[in-house]
């Protein structure tokens, strides 16, 4: 395994996990064109790595356990569903994350030291937190979308990690395999 596709992401709790699907699960018989994210595939992604080294992979996880670790605290709340890139032709299904300072300040340390220390190309400047609930496919019916929106998709949670993910692409659904985990607020 010369490379892998990487991103930083922060896992869902189980029970925000499981009030979510309570909320979107009666979607699922209506919502025609839609391929739902599996429960367990919720999460916030911080930054996206693309192809990366098991080098490249070592140096992120340094740099995680020296900024993660100095996180105290950092609680996230959705504040409702959002459509990328329009609700006109939506691609994407999302709950926004409210960008508090907090996130955003981590977000940037993160970004910053991966560019810096790495070498990678990643976008520091475009970041619009949000969990992504499902894809939509082409051709869908957009008409059904009006009822998505009303989905109320408030939570506040302290975030409990962040976590270097392997993302393996799968026919059905990819697969995020952690390579590395650091608690909020605590040492690797």
């Amino acid at each position: 395994m010369d490379k892998v596709r990487a991103f930083i992401g922060i896992p869902m709790p189980d029970e925000v996990q499981e009030s979510i699907y309570r909320e979107i699960w009666p979607l699922f018989s209506f919502v025609r064109g839609c391929h739902w994210v599996p429960k367990q595939n919720l999460h916030l992604t911080m930054s996206f790595l693309g192809d990366i080294t098991m080098a490249q992979v070592a140096t992120v996880r340094q740099i995680m356990n020296d900024i993660v670790s100095t996180a105290t605290d950092l609680t996230l709340q959705t504040v409702g569903v959002v459509f990328y890139p329009s609700s006109d032709r939506p691609q994407v299904i999302a709950l926004e994350i409210r960008l508090s300072q907090e996130l955003k300040e981590l977000h940037h340390l993160l970004t910053a030291e991966i560019i810096n220390k790495v070498g990678l190309e990643i976008n520091a400047t475009s970041f619009s937190p949000h969990i992504t609930i499902a894809r939509v496919k082409q051709n869908s019916y957009y008409n059904y979308f009006d009822k998505v929106a009303t989905i109320p998709g408030k939570h506040r949670f302290k975030a409990p990690a962040v976590i270097l993910y392997q993302s393996i692409l799968n026919p059905g659904d990819s697969e995020f395999v952690p390579l590395h985990e650091i608690k909020i607020g605590h040492e690797a």
